[in-house]
């Protein structure tokens, strides 16, 4: 759903997944922030903004959470993680609710999701 030379993002499954979750992972192979090199360093925030802006504009986000945790996945990976206003929890306890499978979505609502994303990116 989004790709520049640096790195590439995808929906996150659907299983344990809120609408709109987006994985971002490094194209090359490193563990955590030391090991970027500096064009992977300084595109990270632009790639970051892009997404948050994009995901906001899709899901009506009131926030967007991100997310390091390269424990399970020996491979830098990015959680990107939409909030809507209406959520019953916030912050950390919302964070942990959808990182343990707290929440589910269909591939349906990933998929119109995921297209509007696409549309918000090429209009930005």
């Amino acid at each position: 759903m989004y790709e520049d030379a640096c790195w590439y993002a995808q929906h996150a499954p659907v299983r344990q997944a809120v609408p709109g979750q987006l994985m971002l992972v490094a194209k090359r192979h490193f563990l955590d922030a030391a090991e970027m090199q500096p064009d992977e360093a300084h595109s990270l925030g632009n790639v970051l903004g892009k997404l948050t802006h994009a995901l906001k504009d899709a899901t009506g986000a009131e926030r967007v959470y991100v997310v390091t945790v390269v424990e399970r996945t020996p491979h830098w990976h990015t959680w990107v993680i939409p909030r809507p206003a209406d959520s019953e929890t916030r912050g950390t306890a919302y964070l942990t609710s959808v990182l343990t499978g707290g929440f589910s979505t269909t591939e349906d609502e990933a998929t119109r999701v995921v297209g509007e994303l696409k549309h918000s990116l090429e209009h930005a």
